[in-house]
Parts: C-alpha cells; structure tokens; sequence
C-alpha cells in the first residue's frame, strides 16, 4: 500500500482555530491515546482572536493544535469506510464572541500509532526534551513490513504531526472536493 500526508489547507476567510478547550488529556490527542467514552463532551475549539475577520467553515479547520478538526459531511464520509483505529471525537466551534458557531464538528483521532519509520532512510532528530519524540526527519520514509494490514489512516510513533492515509482513500476524498483538505506524497513532505 502507499500512502500520503493528510494536510489542512488555510482557506479565504475560514476561521482558524485555537487550541482545544475543557479536555485534561490533550497531550493525548497528539500521542494518539485513544479517549472513547471518556472524551469530555464540553471540548471546544475557539475560533482565533488574531484572525477576527475570518469566521467562514470549511470541511477541514486549521488550527494551533495541528488536529483533524472535520465537518460532519467529512466525518460522514470516513466513518462509511469503517476504519481501524481511527476515534471520531465530538467538539464545538466557537465564534470570536464564544458562541456556537457549529456543533457538527469532530476531531479525526488515528490512535494507536505505528512504528513504522525507516529511521536508517529517514534521519530523524529527537528532541532535546522528549528524547522519544522526533522533531523532524531528512526524508520520510515509511517502512511497509512494518504498517498493519488494514491501516488506512495513522500517526506515526513519536512523531505526531503527520496524518497518514491510504493513497486510494486520499483519491476518494479528493474526488468529493472536501474544503481544507490536500494531500501530499511523502517525497515532497517539509516538516
């Protein structure tokens, strides 16, 4: 299977997000730890004060966190797909005055993540700090032996920002012209 980078595209006046509100595990959310019922149904996203005059919604929100923050039409679309280990995790957008702005958003949390770095090819640099963490590769280089059959979306061990996704899948989404969403092959990857 081959795969690509998920990545939010910034759109004409659609909102950009600050970081998540009112859940205690959010450093979970970008380790991949898998929250099911115990995700705090009061999580919101506040649209940024910094950007007042862009209040539009689009199908894939940017935000600080660097989360999958998706429209119900999106979520719609890859829950009919049945994917493995991959949690869909209510939140509400707030507008610059606090109010609700949508309640049909969801976070799209690959959990589990794999260790399936080729880390020969791809040169890693770890943290200073989290020496288990990457902070960034040379290459991206993924190791195929070592991506379970089945995986369509996933996160990588230890290096959080990169949302994988099935090459086929990606062209799927493509096709349905999902706002906010773009795909890029790993060799043009610049983290």
């Amino acid at each position: 299977m081959e795969f690509v980078i998920w990545e939010t595209v910034p759109v004409d006046n659609v909102c950009k997000l600050d970081s998540i509100e009112n859940v205690g595990r959010e450093r979970d959310l970008r380790r991949g730890v898998a929250f099911g019922k115990a995700f705090p149904l009061n999580a919101r996203f506040p649209m940024s004060q910094r950007h007042r005059k862009q209040t539009g919604l689009a199908d894939d929100l940017p935000n600080s966190d660097r989360l999958k923050v998706c429209s119900r039409r999106l979520v719609d679309f890859l829950e009919a797909r049945m994917l493995e280990r991959v949690e869909f995790l209510p939140v509400v957008v707030a507008d610059h005055k606090g109010k609700v702005a949508s309640a049909e958003y969801s976070i799209v949390h690959a959990v589990d993540p794999l260790d399936a770095l080729d880390a020969a090819a791809s040169k890693p640099r770890y943290s200073r700090i989290l020496k288990a963490e990457i902070d960034k590769v040379e290459r991206l280089v993924l190791d195929p032996k070592r991506i379970a059959a089945g995986r369509k979306v996933f996160r990588l061990a230890g290096f959080r920002l990169p949302l994988f996704v099935e090459k086929r899948l990606a062209g799927e989404m493509a096709a349905e012209n999902f706002v906010g969403v773009e795909f890029v092959p790993l060799d043009e990857y610049e983290p």
